[in-house]
C-alpha cells in the first residue's frame, strides 16, 4: 500500500523537499524485493536467512533515516542511492 501511495503522491510533492522522500521510499521497496529474490535464490544453499537479515537491517536503517529527515523537514540527500 505504501508503494502505491508513494507513486500516487510523488507528483504532488514535485519541487518540495518531500519529492526525494517519495523516490527514496519507492527505491527502498524495490531494493527490498531484490533482497527477497536473492534470498529465494540462495535458499538452495541455505543462505537465505543471512540475506534476509542483512536486507532487513538495511531497510530499517533507511526507514529510520527517512522518517527522521521527514520529521525534521529536511530533504533526502541522495534519493537515487543504494545507501543512506
Amino acid at each position: 500500500m505504501g508503494l502505491v501511495m508513494a507513486y500516487i503522491k510523488r507528483p504532488e510533492f514535485a519541487g518540495t523537499i518531500y519529492e526525494g522522500h517519495m523516490t527514496f521510499a519507492i527505491r527502498t521497496f524495490w531494493i527490498c524485493v531484490l533482497f527477497a529474490l536473492c534470498a529465494l535464490a540462495l535458499r538452495v544453499v541455505g543462505m537465505e536467512f543471512i540475506t534476509l537479515f542483512i536486507g532487513s537491517i538495511w531497510a530499517v536503517v533507511r526507514v529510520v533515516v527517512a522518517l527522521t529527515r521527514a520529521i525534521d523537514a529536511k530533504p533526502i540527500l541522495n534519493p537515487q542511492g543504494w545507501v543512506i
